[in-house]
């Protein structure tokens, strides 16, 4: 994203894209995953729209109207190599890159090793 301040207001700007997506792809119960505890704070607590990032908490809210099951999941950076790995695919040519009906091998397999739990 161009002329972002700040990594709080580009997770932010990503998330409601993200939402728009899931809505106009029709999908009706969504997790939003946010590897940036302070986007989850904002956007559960009724203070956080007295945030530099108000407007897009309140996009992001009304947005999470639309589904029928809607919630926000902090999960650490370490256990989203996905995101990270998507996020270094684009450019700003190519802003979006969409894998609905055939998935890459290499996307499988990193959501196969981020969704194993790790045993303690």
């Amino acid at each position: 994203m161009e002329r972002v301040p700040d990594a709080l207001t580009a997770e932010a700007l990503a998330a409601k894209e993200a939402l728009e997506l899931a809505m106009e792809v029709g999908c009706d119960r969504v997790i939003l995953e946010v590897n940036c505890a302070e986007l989850k704070v904002i956007l559960e607590d009724s203070e956080g729209f007295k945030s530099c990032i108000a407007g897009i908490c309140f996009d992001i809210t009304e947005l999470a109207r639309s589904f029928v099951d809607f919630k926000v999941e902090w999960v650490p950076r370490e256990a989203n190599s996905v995101a990270h790995c998507c996020s270094s695919l684009v450019s700003s040519a190519e802003r979006s890159m969409f894998w609905f009906d055939d998935i890459p091998d290499w996307l499988e397999g990193l959501v196969s090793i981020d969704c194993t739990p790790m045993n303690n």
